[in-house]
């Protein structure tokens, strides 16, 4: 297992690996002395940096992360800053070690990353290079993510706010797109709630993130277990790419399409690859409701199941 993957995999998915909730900050953070691979924010607004490492950890990989104790302390001040170690395999020495030294470590095995990735539908070892950021650029990152807790229509009207800042093509790993990705993070909470509150269970909710470049209309996808956007039916919710709303409905994949009658949206700018839909509902930023909204996506969920 590359570590590569391993990064990426807790990067997009740090519920699969934590019991407690963790918000992404960045990853490839330069300190003063190395590349710390991710941070997050906790809930209680703490930094966490984590190191991660492929198979049996090392005395110099101990060596390493202890090593970051001063530096990323000097980065964050006035904050509580806690560093651990993930890997494949530490042992009980070194866990004790590690406890003594202030850093916290996690084993987790080769196979829950290949069982989350393969449950997200991840391509192993295809994305493009790591980018490096440096830990100060991450400052304003934490600082908003740190905003009040918000419900669902002032989420989407952040990220159609954010949308009207794009002027370019952006990669994954700017902080517009981080800022982005970590709205549509607390929508799909948000949505996943709402969902086991209805009484569905079989479903997983899956975000933009993109590789390389971050997708010019930020989505959020319910899939039915075990499908992906690549091949399967299920509920989409796009933004336009001016921010002037979002649309939700019933969508198919055109890459593996079936044989049903879809429409395109014409009053929002969507992409093009994606706009699919079997009974779209385009919702201009001004008209937005939340209840309505909700009522749309349970409806195109229904629809979804009809056509599995």
């Amino acid at each position: 297992m590359l570590e590569k993957d391993m990064e990426e995999l807790i990067k997009l998915y740090p519920y699969e690996f934590f019991e407690q909730e963790l918000e992404l900050v960045g990853n490839q953070v330069r300190v003063s002395n190395g590349i710390v691979d991710v941070v997050f924010k906790t809930k209680h607004g703490h930094i966490l940096f984590i190191e991660i490492k492929s198979g049996s950890i090392k005395m110099k990989d101990m060596e390493q992360i202890i090593d970051y104790k001063g530096p990323v302390k000097d980065e964050f001040p006035g904050r509580h800053v806690f560093l651990m170690l993930v890997a494949n395999n530490i042992g009980e020495d070194y866990k004790a070690y590690l406890d003594e030294q202030g850093v916290e470590c996690l084993t987790i095995p080769v196979s829950k990353f290949k069982e989350v990735g393969i449950k997200h539908g991840y391509s192993f070892s295809q994305h493009q290079k790591r980018e490096v950021s440096s830990a100060k650029s991450l400052q304003s990152d934490v600082q908003y993510i740190e905003t009040s807790e918000k419900n669902l229509r002032e989420l989407i009207s952040d990220v159609c706010r954010l949308q009207t800042l794009r002027t370019a093509v952006i990669t994954s790993n700017s902080p517009t797109a981080k800022q982005i990705f970590s709205l549509l993070e607390k929508i799909k909470i948000i949505l996943q709630k709402y969902l086991r509150e209805q009484g569905i269970q079989d479903f997983r909710i899956q975000v933009s993130q993109g590789q390389g470049n971050f997708p010019k209309t930020p989505w959020i996808d319910i899939l039915p277990h075990n499908q992906k956007p690549t091949d399967g039916i299920f509920v989409g919710i796009i933004f336009d790419k001016k921010g002037k709303g979002v649309v939700v409905g019933c969508m198919h994949s055109l890459e593996n399409p079936r044989n049903i009658t879809t429409q395109r949206c014409r009053l929002l700018d969507v992409n093009n690859y994606r706009n699919a839909f079997i009974n779209p509902n385009e919702i201009s930023l001004l008209s937005f409701e939340e209840v309505e909204f909700k009522k749309q996506i349970i409806s195109s969920w229904e629809v979804t199941n009809k056509h599995l």
